[in-house]
Formats: C-alpha cells, structure tokens, sequence
C-alpha cells in the first residue's frame, strides 16, 4: 500500500514493524532458537571458517570450497557469512545463532515487502509473511546453521526481486536498480545454487513481459555466468555425490513433497485452496492473473527441479522435519509466497479468507511438530558435545547421526587426538585403536552419562 507518490502508507510501515517484531518473537521466544548450541556440520563448518586466511579466497581459492562439504557446492556465500561470525565473535554458538535469528527477520520483512510490492496488499502480506515464518522448511533452516544459506539466499533472491520491479518500472533510476539487481541476484545465485533457475526465470518472464528485454535476458545471462564460473573455480569434475534415481523414484518423491509443506499427511491439502486461488484469480481477472499464475508455476517447477540432487534423501526422510528439509525449503517458500499474493491481488475476499485460514489450519501443527523435533536434537547434541569436550579421559559413544559431529568437535577446539565411536561405525582401525586406549566407554541413557560395560565388551567382540 503506498500514497499517490509511491511511498509506503504509515500503516503498511507499522504492519512491516509488525511482522519483524512477531519473527522476531517466534525465533527468540518461541524457537529459542540463540539459545542453542553447535549441531551436526556445524563445528565443521567454523573451523574451516575459522582457518580463512582472507574472506576474498571464498571466491577466488578452489581449494577454500573443495573442502567445503563434498567439494560440488559453489556456496561462497555462506562460507563469508561464517567467516564473519568467528571475525565478530570467535568460536561462540549462540552470537552465530542470533546472526541466523537476525537473519530469519530480515527476511520475513523482504516476503512482507516482495508480497506488498507486487500488489498483495497489507493483509495477505501480512498473513504470507507469518505463514511462511511457520512452515516446518523455514523452522528446519532457522534451526540449522549449516542451512544458513538457503535462508540468506532467499533474503538475496527477493531483494534481487524488488530491485528487477524498481528497474523495471522506473526511467530516472533504471541503471542503479538494474545494477543493485545484478549484486543481489549475484550474492543470492552464490549463496545456494538453488536459486540460479529461480532468479533466472523470474528476470526472464516478468521483465520480459513488461518488454524491458535487456532485463529479461539478464537473468539466463547471469545463470551462464555462474555456469562457467563454477567450472572455472570449481573444475568439471565436482558433482553433487548422489546416483541418479529412476523415473519411478522420482514420482515418489514429487508425490512425498506436499507432505513436506506441513510435516504432516495434510500437506497434501494446502494444494486445494492454492488450486482455488489460481482458478479464481483467473476467472476473475483473466490474462493479468493468468500471466501471475504461470509466473508461480514456472518458478515452482524450476525449485522442484533445482533439488534434484537430494531428491532421494527427500523421498526417504520426508516424514521427519529434520535436515533434510532444507532441500525442500525453496519449495515451499514458494507455495507460501505464490498463494499468498494471488489471494491478496488477484482473488475475491472471500476464497482469500478461507484460503489463508485452511493454510494456517494445515501448517501450524506441522510447526509445532517440527519445533518439539528440533529441540530434541539440538539438546541431544548439546549434551553430548559438552560431555565430550568436559570429559577427554572417557572414550563417550556417539549416537549422533551425523558421525563428523565430533570429530568435528576435535578440529574445531583443536583438540588432539579422537575419544568417541559413532554408532555408525562400530568396526575398524580407528575403533580398535580406541578401545586399546580405554577401558570403558560412556554412554547417554534417559539424559544421564552412564559406563556402559555390556556396550564395551560387545565391542571388544567386533573388533577382535
């Protein structure tokens, strides 16, 4: 909403102050989410940050990112965002957090702003903005540090977006918000690839309809551009260390993704009153709605398609709003944010209102679910990094998932030598050499550290 010079009304300025302080709530208070401490990559991930000699290697040095997770991520980004948190902060989990808490704000703000802009009026602004903060993908990120970058990405990828509107419709300061544009859709393409189809499709179809077509062609330029820079930085051989899947695996994860929209059975329902909103917009409105309906759908299938690579993973953990769901976070944050706007611009008031209140009706359970699932894990996690750090003279079982965590723990703090056995890995060189050094192991039952002679002797056995 903005007066007869373009500028937001007073109560459009107060709604935005409105949903940044109910984000901001929902992370602090809710999620308690600065309160928590390192999970799974993550002390791999500061201690790479930590060992940066200078931020601009993260764009410049192949061997910076080749030993940035499994070596095929282009996520510059995300790394310089790290860096920054041991810069400011040193190695502290909970400054880090309230960066990702910060950040989770800012971009709650830009899904307002973005919806607003675009004409989905302060209501469905509103609403979309809070719906998207409460989907189970947006909490899986928020809780994640090591899914900053999906939740930066997005900041990125909508400033990008109001930058692309401004040059767009503007004469007067056309090459500053086509330039402005170009930085932000850069830093979003280099924070998760994910959001190179998105952005490229975006700039293509909406300024190609409104026949800006250098902007138009800007997009699958800058996605070219990424292309070679990847195989510059990056060399051919960097692929993502996932096996192709069949077609028929394939359908069954397209059919298990609306359940990822709520964590729930239910999410499957969230595809009727968007199916509503599409088919009354258009009825209503004809080709202007249709041209926004085909925009949404264009950019669904290209976020369904940029996750490919952890298609399987999905298919398999889809149940659990655990980390996997980062994968599926460009998808839903699209449903959320492509309903939300054709219930505030281009539907009656009526379909808008039973929409967004199916919508809610579906997704907060889903949030509570996901919130119980990850205070779980991160307080597993505490607990057991903490017990391993505190207590270097016992050998401590680790029944984390993933078995890097500590280890990770030990490159972190620089700690010499490794004091744990994962349940992933009960046998081996490591495992023997191990137990020839202690004489008991520790273990965590109903919250308390126990010896654990039954598990140690079980492994003397395996490991002969």
């Amino acid at each position: 909403m903005s007066d007869a010079r373009g500028r937001p009304t007073r109560a459009s300025l107060w709604a935005g102050i409105a949903v940044a302080l109910a984000a901001t709530l929902f992370g602090a208070i809710y999620l308690r989410s600065p309160s928590g401490w390192w999970f799974e990559d993550d002390p791999w991930h500061y201690s790479g940050a930590v060992r940066l000699k200078h931020p601009i290697d993260v764009f410049l040095d192949p061997l910076v990112l080749h030993r940035w997770g499994t070596g095929a991520s282009l996520v510059p980004m995300h790394v310089l965002s790290f860096w920054t948190d041991v810069r400011l902060f040193g190695l502290d989990p909970h400054p880090a957090r309230f960066h990702t808490l910060i950040s989770t704000v800012c971009v709650s703000v830009l899904v307002y702003a973005a919806l607003l802009c675009f004409g989905a009026g302060v209501g469905a602004s509103v609403a979309g903005a809070l719906l998207w903060l409460a989907m189970p993908a947006t909490v899986a990120v928020h809780e994640n540090l090591g899914a900053r970058q999906y939740l930066e990405g997005l900041g990125w990828a909508l400033g990008a977006c109001l930058a692309l509107r401004a040059a767009v419709r503007s004469e007067r300061a056309r090459p500053a918000m086509a330039a402005l544009y170009a930085v932000l859709a850069a830093a979003a393409m280099l924070s998760k690839e994910i959001y190179v189809p998105t952005i490229a499709a975006f700039a293509a179809l909406y300024a190609g309809w409104h026949r800006r077509w250098i902007l138009a062609a800007s997009g699958p330029a800058m996605a070219i551009l990424y292309l070679a820079y990847r195989r510059a930085l990056l060399g051919p051989g960097a692929e993502y260390p996932h096996g192709t899947i069949t077609p028929a695996e394939y359908l069954r994860y397209l059919s298990v993704l609306p359940h990822t929209l709520s964590a729930s059975r239910w999410g499957v329902a969230l595809l009727i009153p968007l199916a509503m909103l599409a088919v009354d917009a258009v009825r209503r409105n004809g080709w202007p709605a249709g041209r926004a309906v085909a925009l949404f759908a264009t950019l669904l299938i290209g976020g369904i398609a940029a996750v490919y690579p952890t298609a399987p993973s999905v298919a398999i953990s889809f149940e659990t709003p655990g980390t996997w769901y980062r994968a599926v976070f460009i998808v839903s944050s699209l449903v959320m944010i492509g309903g939300a706007y054709l219930a505030g611009r281009h539907a009656s008031r009526r379909v808008a209102l039973s929409s967004l209140f199916v919508a809610a009706a579906i997704i907060l359970p889903g949030t509570v679910r996901t919130r119980s699932y990850w205070r779980g894990r991160l307080a597993a996690a505490e607990s057991e990094g903490r017990f391993y750090l505190d207590h270097p003279d016992r050998l401590v079982f680790s029944e984390e998932d993933a078995d890097w965590f500590l280890p990770g723990l030990d490159r972190l703090y620089e700690l010499p030598g490794g004091h744990s056995i994962s349940k992933n890995r009960l046998t081996g060189a490591d495992v023997r050499e191990r137990l020839a050094r202690y004489s008991m192991i520790w273990r965590r039952s109903n919250g308390v550290w126990r010896e654990d002679r039954e598990l140690y002797d079980s492994l003397l056995r395996r490991n002969p």
